[in-house]
């Protein structure tokens, strides 16, 4: 099984001003965020598990990969 750590944690300072309550990873790219795509791309490359390094407003992260159907372990 292939498995990847995706780092998720991080403040966001720079992106602030643009993205204002959210962690970065949950910044939008048109109707998708930035964490969508990451997910597709690495479960196209055969990526089965992930494992997440949360911090910064991680039940934001938590909520929003649970509210998806990533279909992901």
């Amino acid at each position: 099984m292939k498995e990847v750590i995706i780092l998720a944690g991080g403040l966001g300072t720079r992106l602030k001003e643009v993205i204002k309550e959210l962690p970065k990873c949950l910044a939008p790219i048109g109707e998708k965020t930035f964490l969508y795509f990451c997910l597709e791309n690495l479960k196209k490359q055969g990526f089965e598990k992930f494992i997440f390094a949360l911090g910064y407003k991680s039940e934001k992260v938590i909520n929003y990969i649970e509210s998806q159907n990533f279909g992901i372990d």
